[in-house]
């Protein structure tokens, strides 16, 4: 860690600072600032347990804050985003859909 120091507002590296992963979510999807931040901290770890960063590569953050948001639309506060009144489907699942079948596309190597 040379070159970085830790700063109260987070981890500062030559002169910038990372933000977390909730600070770049809300940015993302600002219709959850009024969520209560622990709510949107479960489901952003509850994705990162079922996303694998290896397969998803530089796609990972965009999954992750799209299966979170999903996540959270399909609880009961998430009824004003839903597609559908009756269904669970919503835009987020939508994408989320869309961008796993981009990372299952080609071949793989291990």
């Amino acid at each position: 860690w040379w070159c970085a120091n830790l700063y109260s507002q987070g981890l500062r590296l030559w002169g910038g600072y990372l933000k977390s992963n909730l600070e770049v979510f809300l940015q993302r999807f600002p219709e959850f600032l009024n969520t209560d931040e622990k709510l949107l901290s479960l489901a952003i770890n509850e994705a990162k347990n079922e996303l694998n960063p290896n397969s998803w590569g530089c796609m990972y953050e965009t999954g992750l804050f799209f299966l979170a948001a999903y996540k959270l639309a399909k609880s009961p506060m998430g009824e004003p985003v839903r597609l559908d009144a009756s269904s669970n489907k919503t835009t987020y699942a939508l994408e989320f859909e869309r961008l796993c079948r981009c990372i299952s596309m080609g071949a793989r190597v291990a």
